[in-house]
């Protein structure tokens, strides 16, 4: 059988990543214990480790859940891998990290620009779509390599726009969010 399909398996992860989420409203992610979360559940150290190497790997298997649940939001039902990128789509992206908004700001914060990218490659695919043809339409185009600076521009931007927006408790609505960084698009 595989123990990680196992509802009770599932279960210990998901009390794991709730208290860990709940121990980080008093401490920095930095100082969470796997001793603190091991009483907070009520497991043993044993018992983590089955399922964490340590709490970076809680963060990152953690954020390979939610950007699985962001590739399904962000994926056209009539062409999968592909996202068009409209306000309503980023504002569906938005609302989500929205509602799970304590685990984006230590994710954006604690995990590799690759992780994050990852699970967003539909978003940037669209997006690079975007800037390739409203770029070529300015007088004479612009050429691939300049292309790639201002797409890494952009997505270093959205990035820290959301680690902004997490970080001052989403004040702003997900429609204005997603219209800025529509507006911020070549």
């Amino acid at each position: 059988m595989n123990k990680k399909n196992n509802q009770r398996f599932q279960e210990t992860e998901r009390k794991l990543e709730e208290a860990f989420l709940t121990l980080c409203q008093d401490q920095t992610p930095e100082k969470v214990t796997v001793s603190q979360l091991c009483k907070a559940v009520g497991i043993n150290r044993s018992t983590f480790y089955d399922h964490y190497l340590d709490i970076p790997d809680l963060i990152r298997k953690t954020g390979i859940k939610y950007m699985e649940d962001i590739g399904g939001l962000l994926n056209d039902e009539n062409a999968p891998g592909t996202f068009p990128l409209t306000e309503n789509n980023l504002v569906r992206l938005l609302e989500y990290m929205r509602t799970h908004q304590k685990f984006f700001r230590i994710y954006l914060n604690h995990t590799t620009e690759e992780s994050v990218n990852s699970g967003l490659s539909a978003l940037w695919k669209s997006v690079r779509d975007i800037c390739h043809t409203r770029l070529l339409e300015q007088d004479g185009g612009t050429d691939d390599e300049t292309l790639k600076y201002i797409f890494w521009f952009y997505r270093a931007g959205f990035r820290a726009l959301l680690q902004r927006w997490l970080y001052h408790g989403c004040r702003e609505t997900p429609q204005r969010i997603a219209e800025l960084l529509l507006d911020m698009l070549p």
